[in-house]
């Protein structure tokens, strides 16, 4: 750049290529439909419906946790993707552009959230408030806690949030859907 021998608005760092570091270092968890139903029918709520969430929709746990109850159109049965709950912090964006969309809500799944909010005892913004602090919950306490536990009940050993996610990409393609697939 100093030479001009490149343009000045390009990263320089992007001409430097490290051999390996493209690998994916860990191994990609994908589940079955039915596993999926199992694992969801062995947690209690609001953790199944957090599931529900990201392998329906293919959010993130982040997207899922940040969710508001005005983020949903129940009328045009939609739920918009604005923001994301990480470390502790609410970011007002997505991970990426692409992420930040408005998502068909399945109307079972529409249903079991509406039956979740009617049965809520606090008028809070976040459709997963913590009831202790009006804040979401914490996604490797529930991780740790519950999703883990009922995953090796049906012997999965290896499972995590984006395990769903990468699930939902899987049936997607295995269905030979066309249209926007999430991206990590």
């Amino acid at each position: 750049m100093l030479w001009e021998y490149i343009p000045l608005e390009r990263n320089p760092m992007e001409l430097i290529r490290i051999k390996g570091s493209t690998k994916r270092q860990k191994y990609i968890v994908a589940i079955t439909p039915e596993q999926f139903r199992q694992i969801v029918d062995l947690l209690p709520e609001p953790y199944n419906l957090m599931v529900m969430l990201c392998g329906y929709l293919g959010l993130r746990v982040s997207e899922t946790l940040a969710l508001k109850w005005s983020d949903f159109n129940w009328e045009s049965g939609t739920v918009s993707i604005q923001r994301a709950f990480t470390h502790g912090q609410l970011q007002e964006a997505t991970k990426s552009d692409t992420s930040g969309a408005d998502l068909p809500v399945y109307p079972g799944l529409a249903e079991a959230l509406q039956r979740w909010q009617a049965r809520q005892q606090h008028d809070f913004a976040f459709v997963f408030a913590n009831p202790r602090t009006a804040s979401p919950y914490s996604d490797s306490t529930i991780l740790t806690n519950y999703l883990k536990p009922a995953a090796r009940q049906i012997g999965l050993e290896r499972i995590g949030w984006h395990t769903f996610r990468h699930s939902y990409k899987s049936w997607l393609s295995s269905a030979k859907a066309t249209g926007s697939e999430p991206s990590n």
